[in-house]
């Protein structure tokens, strides 16, 4: 998840400052692909593409262009830039990664209903994040700190269907 947000802060950092090509490093521009894994790759894609250009469009075109595009580049590096802490709360990155594949079919289709799922789903994976790691923060803050708190005696000796217990006590 942290290279992707790294790429994704390269490519639409280059966006909000109007480049019309994009400057990729050459380890990922000089990437290549034999020609008949892209033309089986691109047969496969074909029943998925009919399927998103049968869903997506330009609707509310004033979402997705002008000022709107900009708002997406901002709150897609957003996204990015919580990577890192999402590697941290379970399943947090695939919804990171689907709100950054949503902004992007909603900037190629110029779809600002879709702009607003993204968001939508931007802000839910940004709750789950946030409650996940304050959640973190207070369990590790309920835990004790320095020393053994709690320890187990044997002070008492009870046998219940054969099996010794072991009384806990707390020494405070």
């Amino acid at each position: 998840p942290t290279i992707l947000g790294l790429v994704v802060l390269l490519t639409l950092g280059q966006l909000l400052f109007h480049r019309r090509t994009i400057w990729m490093p050459s380890w990922i521009s000089q990437r290549s692909v034999p020609q008949d894994k892209l033309l089986k790759g691109l047969d496969w894609l074909q029943k998925p593409a009919r399927f998103l250009d049968r869903w997506t469009g330009p609707r509310l075109v004033f979402l997705a262009d002008g000022p709107g595009l900009y708002v997406m580049a901002i709150i897609c590096m957003l996204v990015a830039l919580a990577m890192p802490a999402m590697e941290v709360v379970p399943f947090s990155a695939n919804g990171g990664g689907a709100a950054l594949t949503a902004f992007g079919l909603a900037i190629v289709a110029r779809d600002g209903l879709l702009a607003i799922v993204a968001t939508s789903l931007t802000l839910v994976t940004g709750w789950f994040v946030v409650t996940g790691l304050a959640g973190e923060c207070w369990m590790r803050k309920k835990e004790p700190s320095v020393g053994p708190k709690m320890q187990w005696s044997r002070s008492s000796f009870s046998r219940f269907q054969g099996l010794t217990h072991l009384q806990y006590t707390r020494s405070i």
